[in-house]
């Protein structure tokens, strides 16, 4: 299901763009959910309960917490990288400022049918494209994440069920999971066991020696004994294949 947020402070655009998302995406047809936000503020409170958003379809201009400002907040404080942003506005000299968060389209006021559903069909194309690329779990403090297999550099069990996302830039933890139900779900993506308590991805691995690995960001991590034979005759065939297909 496709997560879409509207947020606009006119009632009769809001109207509009709700009519034309239900419309188009009937048509397609693909389930999906939609909330629908009059100020900046309340998507902000939406965020702050823990609401993502693979889709936000925002005005630019607002009253108070205006869109660009929604993107900065989406972006820095609630690390939500993949949410795609769709502007809809009246006017473009603020458009500059947008390009910071990776916008994807730019819809003028009054909004033309073709010119909106291209942009939301394109939107969706992104999304389905980013669901065999990302991995979404719950954090403990910033509620839904999705984010890059690419970007995780590796997942650590500790006590309690609590597991550990190490990105290169962030650290998550996600509550009440084994790490043997996440290795599960990512058996076909490039990720190794190297410890019980340790499963790494391969394109983070920087060196590989008989009992342990260094990452990407410098980390030592074990390799546990039962594990070392296995552990390097997978790293091997992985490093083969890369080899043979570089672009994979």
């Amino acid at each position: 299901m496709i997560k879409i947020v509207i947020c606009d402070d006119e009632d009769i655009y809001i109207e509009q763009i709700r009519m034309l998302v239900s419309d188009l995406l009937e048509k397609i047809p693909v389930l999906f959910s939609m909330d629908i936000c009059s100020s900046g503020e309340e998507l902000v409170r939406n965020l702050q309960n823990g609401s993502i958003y693979d889709i936000a379809l925002l005005d630019m201009r607002m009253d108070g917490i205006c869109g660009i400002e929604v993107a900065d907040i989406l972006r820095k404080q609630f690390q939500h990288d993949k949410t795609i942003l769709i502007y809809i506005t009246a006017y473009d000299d603020r458009i500059r400022e947008t390009f910071q968060f990776g916008t994807h389209r730019f819809l003028a006021k009054p909004i033309e049918r073709l010119l909106f559903d291209d942009a939301l069909l394109s939107a969706i194309q992104l999304w389905e494209k980013q669901q065999s690329t990302c991995y979404a779990f719950k954090d403990i403090k910033l509620g839904h994440v999705k984010i890059l297999l690419k970007d995780i550099l590796y997942f650590e069990s500790n006590s309690n069920h609590y597991v550990d996302v190490i990105t290169t830039n962030y650290k998550y933890t996600i509550c009440r999971i084994k790490l043997s139900n996440i290795h599960e779900k990512l058996f076909s993506s490039d990720f190794i066991r190297i410890h019980h308590s340790a499963l790494v991805n391969f394109d983070h691995i920087k060196i590989m020696n008989y009992d342990e690995v260094t990452m990407s960001n410098e980390e030592v991590l074990r390799i546990s004994g039962p594990k070392k034979k296995d552990v390097r005759n997978l790293f091997s065939k992985m490093r083969k294949s890369r080899e043979q297909n570089p672009w994979l």
